[in-house]
């Protein structure tokens, strides 16, 4: 982007300055209402003071540039419109020659910036968020590169056999095959003192007598008894 901030050449009070065409003062300034041609090319057009630039003018560069606007002693100040050769332009403040204040730029892609302007440059408060136009570069982020200093050969995983544990022994194994030959000896003996229960070998067992009580001596005083002893009769059991 092309941008011209002043004007290449300025006028001086020299014969050979170029054309001029308009009011001039007393004492022969260029005062009032004037057209311009400077020896570069460039041409103005507007309001002069004393020799200088001032109020509203046009300038036209000889390159296809264009300010329209207000001048203060032969600069941009005040409000104005600049145009610039590659179809980008600025409407706003001017101070000293200089974008500053408010103002719209609208770039040769269409594009546009409006805000605040100062030095010549767009100026960004604090505070204030970066504009559409401006993409945010990514951050950087830092790759940290593992490298080997040694490679250990892969060894193929296999599935173990499953051993089951051996049942636990109490005391010593001598000891536990003398228990087990001495209790089938004991077995063998019980069995032997059984009686034979062959039906061969099976008699009737006689019935137990009935228990017959004894007979009571008769005590003196029992009237009962002297007379079962006199009778001589026995209950039959």
């Amino acid at each position: 982007m092309s941008e011209l901030d002043s004007e290449e050449f300025e006028e001086e009070a020299a014969p050979d300055l170029g054309d001029y065409e308009g009011e001039r003062n007393e004492v022969g300034e260029r005062h009032g209402q004037g057209k311009a041609r400077l020896p570069n090319g460039d041409t103005y057009e507007g309001m002069y003071e004393k020799g200088k630039r001032q109020s509203k003018g046009t300038y036209r560069f000889k390159n296809g540039a264009r300010y329209i606007g207000e001048y203060y002693q032969n600069l941009k100040h005040g409000v104005g419109t600049f145009l610039y050769p590659d179809g980008s332009k600025y409407e706003g403040d001017w101070v000293d020659d200089q974008r500053q204040g408010q103002g719209v730029y609208t770039y040769a892609n269409g594009d546009t910036y409006s805000g605040d302007w100062f030095a010549h440059q767009r100026y960004l408060h604090p505070l204030q968020e970066k504009e559409e136009d401006e993409e945010e570069e990514p951050l950087a982020v830092p790759v940290t590169r593992w490298q080997a200093e040694k490679i250990t050969p892969l060894t193929l995983w296999s599935p173990a056999e499953v051993v089951q544990p051996p049942a636990p022994v109490v005391g010593d194994p001598g000891d536990t095959a003398t228990s087990e030959a001495a209790l089938s000896a004991d077995a063998e003996s019980a069995e032997a003192a059984l009686p034979d229960r062959s039906p061969e070998n099976v008699t009737a067992i006689e019935a137990p007598a009935p228990d017959v009580p004894a007979e009571e001596e008769p005590t003196p005083n029992d009237p009962e008894g002297a007379e079962a002893g006199s009778t001589g009769l026995v209950d039959d059991p």
